[in-house]
């Protein structure tokens, strides 16, 4: 990758995203935007750091939605737990098994923040 190319990628990461957010799709995003897979990927995990920094560790949510997402190509996932109300991300766990599900809830949530949630 040219240094042009590689400076588009970070100064253009806003297009990124607005395209991953529309195709939901990794591969369709890079082809579309002509980047690698691997840049698309980058991205995005830079793109979710900087989310989950920004949350507020405070807040009370009342209504949380689990999910979860395939990353990569293969059978490799990420479990996510996310404000209902409004969509965002509160706290993603790598794998979909009961204990990710187990160690999302307790690391993304306080005491006081689980027993104030009313629906999941």
């Amino acid at each position: 990758m040219g240094i042009t190319q590689f400076t588009l990628v970070l100064a253009d990461g806003k297009k990124t995203i607005e395209t991953l957010q529309s195709t939901k799709n990794q591969t369709k995003t890079a082809r579309l935007l002509r980047l690698s897979f691997e840049q698309v990927h980058g991205v995005m995990l830079r793109a979710v750091e900087r989310g989950l920094e920004k949350r507020d560790k405070n807040r009370i949510y009342k209504h949380v939605c689990m999910d979860e997402k395939s990353i990569k190509r293969g059978h490799e996932y990420v479990s996510m737990l996310y404000d209902g109300e409004t969509g965002q991300v509160i706290e993603v766990e790598s794998g979909r098994k009961s204990e990710s599900v187990d160690n999302l809830c307790t690391k993304a949530l306080t005491e006081e923040q689980r027993n104030a949630v009313e629906t999941v």
